[in-house]
């Protein structure tokens, strides 16, 4: 973990998304790996999301998108990362020659010169020795992401950034899918290569990071609604259920 240096890692966060989502590389947008398409409906298949594997806490945000863009890069399946320092004090060490990449966190209430904070992260199937306790904290992902496993199937028609990508999180998350359709995904990709092109023209990169928080805030109205919805629709099955097991009794009872 290294303070704020010359170079502008969050910069080059914005940048390396950027230039995932023009080519069409991104894990959230539709390909013949992660998705299926009927007609026009196309179903979205997003990573897990990755976690801390020192902390088993989520990334959110453009940190979330960038480890999920970067993972990609390197044919890697992990669903944690871990910095040097964290797999040293867990009894681990990173293999000679993995590369890393960069996430940042940004303190606005630290002094000047200290606020932003560069991890550089590993890929977990870079660990050469997985000590007892990595293997206790890797435990733990894995019942993390085991239950939160749904059949859950988010539907999307909105183009704008935040709500596409507030899907594609909230799906994330809980490793389900993305219900759209080409014309929704055609227009998400304009509409966010055009949002981070200005961004980085005008050099407001900090800018894409206040998208990657209202993204954050949209996957949980996107999580906090389908539950609703999921609920609602298992109390009418329970009625439904309820209402066949009486007529069937009241059959018997009229035989």
């Amino acid at each position: 973990m290294n303070q704020e240096k010359k170079i502008k890692y969050h910069e080059q966060n914005v940048e390396k998304l950027y230039e995932a989502v023009k080519t069409g590389t991104a894990p959230f947008l539709p390909n013949e790996k992660n998705s299926k398409a009927v007609n026009n409906v196309i179903i979205l298949t997003p990573r897990p999301v990755v976690r801390s594997a020192a902390s088993g806490k989520v990334f959110k945000g453009i940190n979330q998108l960038v480890a999920q863009v970067e993972l990609d890069k390197m044919s890697r399946k992990d669903a944690s990362v871990i910095t040097y320092e964290q797999a040293q004090k867990l009894g681990s060490a990173i293999k000679k020659g993995e590369k890393s990449f960069t996430l940042t966190s940004y303190n606005k209430d630290a002094p000047a010169g200290t606020r932003l904070t560069v991890y550089h992260v590993f890929p977990t199937s870079a660990v050469a020795s997985h000590s007892a306790n990595l293997n206790e904290k890797l435990a733990h992902i894995k019942k993390l992401s085991e239950r939160n496993k749904t059949s859950i199937v988010i539907e999307c028609t909105d183009s704008k950034p935040e709500k596409f990508l507030g899907a594609y999180l909230a799906a994330s998350s809980c490793n389900g899918k993305v219900k759209t359709n080409k014309q929704t995904v055609e227009s998400f990709q304009k509409e966010l290569t055009a949002y981070l092109e200005k961004n980085i023209q005008s050099q407001n990169h900090s800018k894409v990071f206040e998208l990657g928080r209202n993204a954050s805030n949209e996957f949980k109205i996107f999580l906090r609604n389908e539950y609703k919805n999921q609920q609602q629709l298992s109390q009418a099955r329970a009625k439904t259920q309820q209402y066949t097991m009486k007529k069937n009794n009241d059959f018997e009872l009229s035989r």
